[in-house]
């Protein structure tokens, strides 16, 4: 979601709404209830409120928790379980009885099968990754357990594994992120006993080039500076800009399709005809009057059989409409809407992952080569600090979306308790180089309590803290409606 998409999502601001009221002249109800946020059944939402954690300095957040309300029922939506695909809570208790099942057993589920969901790889190859840390940490704090083999080879092959099993999992966890976190918001449907249908990651419709929150939640009629920028640069690429000059509503293709569908399509023209744009392409303003209005037929084999070539051109340029993509993941963008906690901080978990994997794949190696002292500290120790600090605030900013707070738990939500444990998982890779560091920079006899006790143990419940987090994100990801309710 951009700040340009909430600004073509705007209401009238207020002062002007209440002039056109006043003056018997409403916006048309047609054009209002097509730019509201719509679920994927095509029912339309109207948010109630939203709110997020606390900024960093001057860097704002998107909303991560929300309020909504479709016909009489009331939801609570949240940017995790949006993005795991799960369906949004009913509040009241008569909206929980038809929305949700009754039954626990119908509600828990600890494994599903839905290869066609990023995530669903994401949180598998996590629990391989972990599992493989787990032994990493057995052998190394209790290396005379091993049997008929080298317990230090096996750390060292354990840990290098799971540590390119990381980056994979950080890489899915990224392209998650920024696919899922604007796919359409999906109303409960499933009832007591029903068989649960595979889920299917349907792309968002695109607006000037730009992806949508699923509610445009941080919507407001006085664009701020960020807002104005992006909608400069974007106008600057060549994007025209088309808006009512009676409603100040940006018109699109989705919003004339939602018009269309709500009112008619006769009726929808009459209301169209004689209505004044204001049309901008770069620093040109053009005012123009609509005096029809059409309905263009895709073109399946890209061209009308016409004869010429030229002909063939302008009618694939002027009559087919744009081929929408309406499944699939985009795989990468340098371009991240970075006020979006989510994707911040699957970006830095990914990064993170990155730099982890070097001193995992490099202290075997060294360790025969006779390196400097210097050398050992940076390429072994200072690069799994360093992550090991990233793992340990993405694991405190998950909480703080699944809580809407940097500081207030959430102890009813699942996903509160996965990011506690990859919390907690951080802090464990993040002491064994902290003490380890005094055997390597010191006597390596007057440490070895410290060294197995302190640093090796630390590996290990720091690897079984992360098992636990990603078995709870398999639950959490298997189960879509909410496992316990809020009172």
């Amino acid at each position: 979601r951009s700040s340009f998409a909430n600004a073509m999502s705007c209401d009238v601001e207020q002062g002007e709404e209440k002039a056109l009221e006043k003056a018997g002249d409403a916006p048309p109800a047609g054009i209002g209830a097509a730019a509201e946020p719509h679920a994927g059944s095509g029912e339309a939402v109207t948010v109630v409120d939203g709110s997020s954690p606390a900024g960093l300095c001057c860097h704002r957040w998107h909303d991560t928790q929300g309020t909504f309300t479709v016909g009489s029922r009331t939801y609570h939506w949240s940017s995790r379980a949006h993005r795991k695909m799960r369906f949004p809570e009913a509040k009241e208790d008569a909206g929980r009885a038809e929305s949700h099942p009754e039954k626990f057993c119908h509600r828990f589920h600890l494994v599903c099968w839905e290869p066609k969901i990023v995530t669903w790889y994401s949180c598998w190859i996590g629990v391989i990754a972990n599992t493989l840390w787990v032994v990493n940490g057995l052998y190394a704090t209790w290396p005379e357990q091993a049997f008929r083999a080298d317990p230090e080879m096996i750390s060292y092959w354990t840990g290098v594994i799971g540590a390119l099993l990381f980056i994979v999992t950080g890489y899915l966890g990224y392209v998650e992120a920024l696919n899922q976190t604007y796919g359409h918001v999906q109303l409960p449907t499933t009832t007591e006993g029903e068989t649960k249908e595979p889920r299917t990651f349907r792309r968002p419709h695109v607006l000037y080039g730009q992806w949508r929150h699923p509610l445009r939640l941080n919507t407001m009629p006085s664009m701020k500076k960020d807002d104005r920028d992006q909608i400069y640069r974007l106008m600057k690429e060549g994007y025209p800009l088309v808006r009512d000059v009676e409603t100040k509503h940006f018109v699109s293709a989705k919003l004339l399709d939602r018009a269309i569908e709500l009112n008619g399509e006769a009726e929808t023209k009459k209301m169209m005809i004689g209505r004044e744009l204001d049309v901008r392409v770069g620093n040109h303003v053009a005012r123009v009057t609509i005096s029809d209005l059409k309905t263009v037929d895709s073109i399946p084999d890209g061209t009308k059989e016409e004869d010429g070539e030229t002909d063939k051109l302008l009618d694939a340029i002027l009559f087919k409409e744009p081929v929408v993509q309406k499944h699939g993941y985009r795989w990468w963008t340098w371009s991240p809407d970075m006020h979006c906690l989510g994707i911040f901080n699957a970006l830095v978990f990914f990064v993170a992952t990155i730099i982890f994997f070097i001193p995992a794949a490099a202290w075997f190696p060294m360790s025969t080569k006779q390196p400097t002292l210097g050398q050992t500290i940076f390429w072994v120790y200072v690069l799994q600090i360093i992550p090991s600090i990233g793992f340990i605030y993405v694991g405190h900013a998950a909480m703080a979306e699944a809580a809407g707070s940097w500081w207030r738990p959430s102890f009813r939500s699942i996903g509160w308790w996965a990011s506690f444990f990859n919390w907690l998982g951080g802090y464990g890779f993040l002491l064994y180089a902290v003490l380890a560091l005094p055997a390597e920079v010191g006597d390596p006899d007057c440490c070895n309590n410290l060294t197995k006790w302190g640093a090796s143990l630390s590996t290990f419940w720091g690897s079984c803290a992360f098992w636990v987090a990603g078995i709870l994100e398999c639950i959490e990801f298997s189960s879509q409606h909410p496992i316990t309710f809020r009172k």
